[in-house]
């Protein structure tokens, strides 16, 4: 059995950050083969683009946009952008994030704010806008935060701010995942 036949996401957009290329595109051509349209935020311009070109090139409805989901302006502006062009959002995966090998004793304030703007608070912006969206439009969406056995436990040695902000990327899906039940929207982390 194939399991896109197990749902259908026709009619549906999808916004998926992060997804220029590795984890993030092949979730976007995933949902984008499911039959949702999708929207390709990342910082990486280019990259973005050309990943789109590469879903559209097998039949799939995609959108480029830039995202630096850091930034609240930058994540407003998307979500403008994605809700005049398709009139709706009905998903959001926060896949963007920054790993990097830093002991503790050498992370600067600079490197671990760092990590926390795209890590955590990126992904609190994005999900604070898709779903005031959603709720605004009576949308019963979806929004997926990825995260990492890092949030768990001590992966490798220099890991530490990264597991950090996805240990708060749980919390922050649990306090969604409540919070947004009741208009019908599911808030989920894997």
């Amino acid at each position: 059995m194939n399991v896109n036949s197990l749902f259908d996401l026709s009619n549906e957009v999808a916004i998926v950050t992060g997804a220029a290329g590795g984890l993030g595109f092949e979730i976007a051509r995933y949902l984008s083969s499911a039959g949702a349209t999708v929207v390709i935020a990342d910082l990486n311009i280019d990259g973005a683009q050309e990943a789109a070109k590469q879903l559209e090139s097998v039949g799939a409805r995609a959108l480029a946009i830039q995202l630096d989901q850091g930034e609240e302006a930058s994540v407003i502006a998307m979500v403008n952008t994605v809700r005049n062009t398709f009139g709706r959002i009905d998903m959001l995966v926060n896949n963007a994030a920054m790993q990097h090998r830093e002991p503790l004793t050498t992370t600067s304030a600079e490197l671990w704010d760092r990590f926390n703007r795209i890590n955590l608070r990126g992904p609190f912006l994005c999900l604070r806008e898709v779903a005031k969206t959603m709720i605004d439009n009576g949308v019963k969406g979806r929004i997926v935060n990825i995260s990492s056995m890092a949030s768990l436990v001590a992966m490798n040695p220099g890991l530490t701010p990264y597991g950090v902000g996805k240990s708060g990327i749980n919390a922050l899906t649990r306090g969604a995942a409540l919070e947004f039940g009741g208009s019908g929207i599911r808030v989920n982390a894997v």
